[in-house]
C-alpha cells in the first residue's frame, strides 16, 4: 500500500438495546443527511488522495457494516449516503464501549490507504456496561498511536450526563466533542460533528462552529 489520503475515519455506531428500530433508523437518517452536505463531500475528496471510511455497528459484539472504502468524486461519496439506508441491523444487547473503541483503533492495519489523519468517530446513547476493554485504556493507547477519537454523545433521560462521561472517558485531547441534545437532534448533531472531523480539510475561510 502507497497510496496516500488525507484522512482515514472510522465511524463507530452504538446499536445497543437502548436502540429501537425508531432511533436506529434515525441514526442512519442522520448519516445519510450529513454526507450528502457540499461542505462535507468537497472537504472528503477535494485533498490530495481523498478520504477513506469505514463504519462499525457496535454493541457486545462489533459489525463492520461498511468495509474501507475510498472517497475521491462526487459520486463515491453519494454512493456512500445512500448506502446507509441498505444497513441491516443484526443483534442488539449491551453497551460494550471500550471494546467498539478498541476495534475501531485495530481497523487502522487494514485501512486502503496511507492516512495524513487517522480519527475514530464514535456515537452512542450510554456508558460502558459489558466488554473486558476499558475505555480510557483504549482512549490512551489511540493518543499513543497518534489516532483522533471525537464523540456523539446522544443525551437522553437515563443518562443525562453522558457528555461528561464521553468527555473524561471517550475524547483524545485533540479530539472534539459534539452533543446531540437528544435523538430529534441527532441529525443536526451528526452534520456538525462530520464537520469537526473534517475542518482540517476544508478551506480556512469556511467557518466551523465548535
Amino acid at each position: 500500500m502507497d497510496a496516500v489520503c488525507a484522512l482515514a475515519l472510522v465511524l463507530l455506531v452504538d446499536t445497543s438495546g437502548s436502540i429501537d428500530e425508531a432511533r436506529y433508523a434515525l441514526q442512519h437518517q442522520g448519516m445519510a443527511e450529513a454526507f450528502s452536505d457540499s461542505r462535507v463531500i468537497h472537504a472528503l475528496i477535494d485533498p490530495p488522495g481523498g478520504t477513506a471510511l469505514t463504519m462499525v455497528e457496535w454493541e457486545d459484539g462489533q459489525h463492520v457494516v461498511i468495509p474501507w472504502r475510498r472517497l475521491v468524486t462526487v459520486a463515491d461519496v453519494r454512493n456512500l449516503a445512500g448506502a446507509f439506508a441498505g444497513i441491516e441491523r443484526g443483534k442488539s444487547q449491551n453497551t460494550a464501549l471500550g471494546d467498539a473503541m478498541k476495534f475501531g483503533v485495530d481497523m487502522f492495519a487494514s485501512e486502503p490507504c496511507i492516512a495524513e489523519r487517522r480519527v475514530i468517530d464514535v456515537s452512542g446513547d450510554g456508558a460502558n456496561n459489558s466488554g473486558w476493554a476499558d475505555p480510557i485504556f483504549i482512549r490512551d493507547l489511540a493518543e499513543i498511536r497518534g489516532i483522533t477519537i471525537n464523540g456523539l454523545p446522544i443525551i437522553n433521560e437515563d443518562e443525562p450526563d453522558l457528555p461528561q462521561y464521553y468527555r473524561s472517558h471517550v475524547v483524545t485531547s485533540d479530539g472534539r466533542l459534539v452533543e446531540a441534545r437528544d435523538w430529534s437532534d441527532l441529525a443536526r448533531a451528526t452534520l456538525e460533528k462530520l464537520l469537526v472531523e473534517v475542518a482540517s480539510l476544508l478551506p480556512s475561510s469556511e467557518p466551523i462552529r465548535r
